[in-house]
């Protein structure tokens, strides 16, 4: 394994494990708050975390659907700004100890991201050719 792969493999294991702990997060404290803006924050660290992990785990879905919703995520720089944000939604003193602990992980995700970016060799979305799907069939 070269040097690049290793390092892309490092970034994206951080970034996946610290989606997977925000989801986890979100879920365990969406009901647990007696505040509606809690609750609503909860279920925006869920969303979020749903779209981390599909963006680690499947180009496919990143190309074809995320992209055309959220543009700045085809740049491994704009992902790890996003990352960063979203992990400073952790920090209030209803998440607890983990949910510092899961802050600090996404945030360190978003920083290796945007550090480790001007090295990546892996194509942006906008690089890759898309498939044709049945929407784009029916609308046709």
């Amino acid at each position: 394994m070269a040097i690049g792969e290793c390092r892309e493999f490092l970034v994206k294991a951080v970034t996946l494990l610290s989606g997977l702990c925000l989801f986890v997060l979100g879920f365990s404290t969406v009901f647990a708050q007696h505040t509606y803006t809690s609750s609503l924050v909860c279920f925006y660290l869920m969303l979020f975390s749903a779209i981390i992990i599909l963006t680690e785990i499947s180009p496919y879905i990143l190309g074809n659907y995320l992209v055309g919703l959220f543009p700045f995520l085809d740049k491994p720089a704009s992902r790890g700004v996003f990352y960063a944000l979203l992990g400073t939604f952790c920090f209030g003193d209803e998440m607890g100890s983990f949910g510092l602990a899961t802050g600090i992980c996404v945030i360190i995700a978003g920083v290796l991201n945007i550090l480790f970016s001007k090295f990546s060799t892996k194509p942006t979305a906008a690089q890759v050719p898309r498939t044709i799907g049945l929407s784009s069939l029916l609308t046709s």
